[in-house]
């Protein structure tokens, strides 16, 4: 279930603003199938680069890339191996049981520091 209050108080944090994670929104959030079973190991789906769905109305053909995502009793997280949470090409995010961690983009050249799903640091390199 996800913790409305708490997204309410971070997105007036001026880093979540600047944030270059679209998938941010997701934290507390537990995801799942069809028949309500909490959604584990990996799902893959196409999306443009606003994060709508191949099949939705905004949906930007011209910007269309495959996003993996790794979950764990429906919570977004990353592999026991260490494989990101959520990752497409020059874009991976570390979560921990629904919580962002680390986003690293724009082909590595940003990266974003979460403490206790807040950012603390973006870094431009």
């Amino acid at each position: 279930m996800q913790d409305t209050s708490f997204l309410e108080k971070i997105q007036n944090n001026e880093l979540y603003k600047k944030s270059i994670s679209y998938h941010k929104k997701y934290q507390f959030m537990q995801f799942t199938d069809d028949e309500g079973n909490y959604l584990e190991g990996q799902q893959i789906r196409k999306e443009d680069d606003n994060g709508n769905i191949l099949g939705d109305t905004d949906f930007d053909s011209s910007k269309i890339h495959v996003v993996i995502y790794n979950f764990k009793n429906g919570l977004l997280n990353d592999n026991e191996d260490g494989t990101p949470a959520i990752q497409y090409p020059g874009h991976w995010e570390n979560w921990t049981n629904g919580l962002l961690t680390k986003v690293t983009g724009k082909g590595g050249t940003v990266t974003e520091i979460w403490q206790e799903g807040i950012p603390v640091e973006i870094i431009n390199d």
